[in-house]
């Protein structure tokens, strides 16, 4: 998988765990909309800034966003690893 596309699902995919919009995420990471949403399609590279930024506002480390979107762990079970431990994406 292309680093972007990495990025992309891991934000995407947090943003939703936490119940944001794409424009609350992006007022919380100081970006636009539509810019949050090339990012989540993977049309935009992220400056580190605005990594930083994002992943502040999703409250995880950087390195999270750059993590394998799926983690071999009983299986394939969707987890992104947050400061506190693990966040299953696979819930409803």
């Amino acid at each position: 998988m292309k680093i972007l596309c990495r990025i992309a699902h891991n934000i995407k995919d947090i943003r939703h765990y936490h119940g944001l919009s794409q424009e609350g995420l992006a007022a919380n990471a100081g970006v636009s909309r539509a810019h949050m949403g090339r990012l989540e399609n993977g049309a935009n590279a992220a400056t580190l800034n605005t990594i930083a930024s994002i992943s502040c506002a999703l409250d995880v480390d950087p390195l999270i966003l750059f993590l394998p979107r799926w983690i071999p762990q009983e299986g394939l079970i969707s987890f992104v690893a947050t400061k506190g431990g693990y966040i299953d994406l696979t819930r409803s």
